[in-house]
């Protein structure tokens, strides 16, 4: 089963990993999933059968290699992870960098301006008194640059500014009434707010983020605005707009998957059913309605070719079975 997001290699080939198909009570190095290869003309190849399963999206460093965080185990009752963040690379190396903090690997999320890695460190997911944000440089030297706190919530999302700061998103913090945040994070660790959400401009940012071709942060909120969620943009300097609220019975809703900004200068993303189009006015279309069985389940990565790939679910109601497809 194919999890995470495809990413684009160095060589411009798709990379993913599939998840663990077999499971022992007893011994935690049974099957890990395998990292595979896929060409535009839909050629699949494995690079690697994972000795440790990954249970994050991939990240590609500034090396050219693959980044990741590794799933804890089980060994009778006990959870473990002696491995932290795992390094892939496109003839399926695979080396342990550790970092993790109890049983949760690092989490990478971001390349920064100075070529390093940040990403999130915590020892209870989402609970932001136990997190931090880490800087892993080019020598494998991982440092604690921001320890979070219930103020700002609990960062993810992050991503590059054409500013060179970091941009993330927060589902809670800011104010008591507020239902999520956008944060700008300098190579430091200072944090400045941006904007904290309402009701109106939609119910918890989550998803990947993107930078438009004005410069400005686009992103989705799963619930919320006028509809079944929303499409915002919030400027450098905090200006925020509600781009889009999405109609549940005509359009799909509740993304979660975040945005993509694509070599035609226009923003990708899904809703639960629709594959969606934001253009440089703000004007939404849907040019793709896949099947009523067919749920997108990923984030869109762009191909060599430009063609827009994902994971989704797809569902047999003859026979009552899920697959997982890459489209």
């Amino acid at each position: 089963r194919a999890v995470g997001l495809l990413v684009i290699g160095p060589d411009g080939f798709l990379y993913g990993f599939t998840g663990q198909t077999a499971y022992s009570d007893t011994d935690p190095e049974t099957d890990h999933g395998v990292f595979f290869r896929l060409d535009y003309q839909a050629n699949y190849s494995l690079v690697a059968t994972l000795p440790h399963s990954i249970a994050t999206d991939l990240l590609v460093g500034s090396d050219g290699a693959f980044y990741g965080g590794s799933a804890y185990e089980y060994w009778g009752d006990s959870a473990i992870n002696t491995t932290g963040m795992v390094k892939l690379t496109t003839t399926g190396a695979f080396t342990a960098l550790g970092g993790n903090q109890g049983v949760l690997s690092p989490v990478p999320q971001v390349v920064g301006s100075d070529g390093a890695i940040y990403g999130t460190r915590s020892l209870q997911w989402g609970i932001a008194a136990q997190s931090s944000v880490f800087r892993l440089d080019t020598a494998g030297n991982f440092t604690t640059i921001h320890q979070m706190n219930n103020t700002e919530g609990f960062l993810e999302n992050y991503i590059l500014g054409s500013d060179g700061f970091i941009y993330a998103t927060s589902q809670y913090g800011g104010t008591p009434t507020s239902t999520g945040t956008v944060l700008r994070l300098d190579n430091t660790g200072a944090v400045t707010f941006l904007h904290h959400f309402a009701p109106a401009d939609g119910l918890f940012p989550v998803g990947s983020l993107a930078i438009g071709a004005d410069g400005a942060i686009y992103g989705v909120a799963q619930f919320g605005g006028t509809g079944a969620g929303t499409v915002y943009r919030v400027d450098t300097a905090g200006t925020f707009t509600v781009q889009h609220s999405f109609d549940w019975p005509t359009e799909g809703g509740f993304p979660e998957r975040g945005l993509l900004l694509a070599k035609d200068g226009a923003l990708y993303g899904v809703t639960s059913s629709a594959i969606f189009r934001v253009d440089s006015s703000g004007t939404v279309s849907f040019p793709v309605f896949p099947s009523q069985y067919i749920w997108p389940s990923s984030p869109l990565v762009q191909g060599g070719d430009c063609g827009l790939y994902g994971f989704a679910t797809s569902f047999d109601p003859a026979t009552g079975t899920s697959t997982g497809l890459i489209y």
